[in-house]
């Protein structure tokens, strides 16, 4: 096991689920900066992941069966591994920005 595929594959997965079932009280506490930070970087994260990807379903026409809404689903789970691989490919912490698209 490298280090490449440790950071790339299984932590970004880890600390998303780790995010996502932080305590309620503690989210309550840092509510503000989740919502400045995490609600509106998530929602450019799914809908630059849904407009890339939605090109692609119509040159493979899978209309039928990939749908708008599983094009945002889509986008949804892309967005704790994007997010991860974005950050640091400028060159910033993957590891706080999976946290910060974990958040809920």
């Amino acid at each position: 096991m490298t280090k490449e595929l440790l950071f790339s594959v299984f932590l970004p997965g880890l600390l998303f689920e780790a995010a996502f079932h932080i305590e309620f009280r503690e989210f309550w506490r840092n509510r503000l900066a989740i919502a400045l930070l995490a609600v509106p970087c998530l929602a450019a994260a799914v809908g630059l992941t849904t407009v890339i990807l939605a090109p692609v379903v119509s040159t493979l026409h899978l209309e039928q069966d990939f749908t708008w809404p599983y094009v945002l689903v889509f986008g949804v789970l892309i967005a704790a591994y994007g997010s991860f691989v974005s950050a640091e490919h400028f060159h910033f912490s993957g590891v706080i920005a999976v946290v910060v698209a974990g958040g809920r």
